[in-house]
């Protein structure tokens, strides 16, 4: 999920922001650590997000993952409520759930770098 295709226009970074993303990109790795690695190793992965609902999945994030819990901390009620709202909608396309729950299946990437010696 690129941020620039699936993020709500209101959690969208400024352009020229680098994306998080990238991480999950190979060559963005390679041009990341450049020589400071002698070998890389990629391998895509799934992984299935499996939650009560969209609701639970936010105040899972919302509580417990850093960068969420920051950006939640410093906006005002009427953003942070747009944006609860367009996280909740943001798993519309890929919910498999028919019960109100939240599954979602995503691909992530395994990378594992080999450090020059």
């Amino acid at each position: 999920m690129a941020c620039s295709r699936s993020c709500p226009a209101t959690s969208r970074p400024p352009p020229g922001t680098p994306q998080p993303t990238g991480w999950g990109d190979p060559d963005r790795l390679r041009e990341l650590f450049g020589d400071g690695i002698a070998g890389i190793r990629t391998a895509r992965r799934d992984f299935v997000f499996r939650y009560r609902s969209p609701e639970h999945w936010l105040e899972h994030f919302k509580t417990n993952f850093g960068p969420t819990s920051m950006v939640f901390s410093v906006l005002p009620p009427r953003q942070a409520a747009a944006l609860e709202r367009d996280l909740i909608e943001m798993w519309a396309p890929w919910n498999r759930a028919t019960d109100g729950a939240l599954i979602a299946p995503v691909e992530y990437l395994e990378a594992i770098l080999v450090k020059q010696p």
